[in-house]
């Protein structure tokens, strides 16, 4: 889905009028931060598609172990949309992680 933009006419040189500034702009949010993941105190859920290829498995490893008490969820047979892939199954896992915090989430 995101290099089917990449063969629609004119959407390469759009492309190239934001990456200068995606790519080199320093990023001084939270999120740029390791630190400010351990910090997190509410219940996450990380929900992660086992084919993705954009972000692959391991940052999901990362991503989990920096957050305290998250629970990493990996979707079987999915890539880096599971939302737009697979919205059943992404739905249901979603509600099913909101419905019943781990011990850990009380």
């Amino acid at each position: 889905m995101y290099q089917a933009a990449i063969h629609v006419k004119g959407t390469s040189a759009a492309i190239g009028d934001w990456l200068p500034q995606f790519v080199a702009e320093r990023d001084t949010s939270m999120s740029s931060d390791r630190a400010s993941y351990r910090t997190l105190a509410m219940p996450v859920g990380i929900i992660w598609g086992d084919k993705d290829t954009t972000t692959p498995l391991a940052l999901a490893n990362e991503l989990a172990s920096l957050i305290p008490g998250s629970r990493l969820i990996v979707l079987a047979s999915l890539g880096h949309l599971p939302p737009i892939e697979n919205p059943e199954i992404f739905n249901r896992t979603l509600l099913e992680f909101l419905q019943k915090p781990s011990p850990s989430d009380r």
